[in-house]
């Protein structure tokens, strides 16, 4: 619904690609201030920072977690390549630092595991093309969130290589049997 009520609205008094990408990334960034700040306020009195338990402390938009660390990410992405293109305005490099300042805490407490690998897949990717030095930040980054994080989210990220972590049992079976299924019915499958 944001995006809905935000593009045509920007679109409309912007004119241009240039004020609507603005537009975008400033409301986008006061929305996840928004979310973030609603969250904290609801969230359990033991909740600091960081989930506690990021299986049931999970930065939410309408009860969607990975909707919302979807959409944080794209969000975070393209403040990123603003902060990290050497050819940006410098005045553009600071308010997309701000915003990335709001949205990569967000990013980590949706506790969506598939969002923290895109930003990070895709901040490599941009990196590499524009300005290698960026990945230096990146690593440190690491190292902070491995230095600082609470257990819980640290056992969640450990969750995404680990296929006899708990939480992949289901889906390690889905795709053992996915693939059985398709090795029997390789061309015409097996219908619903």
């Amino acid at each position: 619904w944001f995006l809905g009520l935000v593009f045509p609205i920007a679109f409309t008094v912007a004119g241009d690609a240039k004020r609507l990408t603005q537009v975008f990334l400033v409301s986008g960034s006061v929305a996840v201030l928004g979310w973030t700040i609603a969250f904290i306020v609801t969230a359990h009195p033991a909740y600091i920072i960081l989930p506690a338990n990021p299986e049931i402390d999970r930065l939410t938009l309408g009860n969607h977690p990975v909707t919302a660390g979807g959409m944080i990410m794209m969000l975070s992405l393209l403040l990123t390549a603003f902060v990290i293109h050497p050819k940006s305005p410098r005045l553009w490099k600071l308010m997309c630092l701000v915003g990335l300042v709001i949205t990569l805490p967000a990013l980590i407490a949706t506790s969506t595991r598939s969002a923290w690998l895109g930003y990070g897949i895709g901040f490599i990717i941009m990196s590499s093309l524009v300005k290698k030095e960026a990945i230096l930040a990146f690593v440190f980054g690491i190292i902070l969130f491995i230095s600082f994080a609470p257990a819980g989210l640290k056992n969640r990220v450990e969750s995404i290589w680990d296929l006899n972590h708990p939480n992949n049992r289901g889906r390690v079976e889905m795709w053992t049997t996915g693939l059985r299924i398709w090795q029997d019915h390789p061309i015409i499958g097996v219908g619903d």
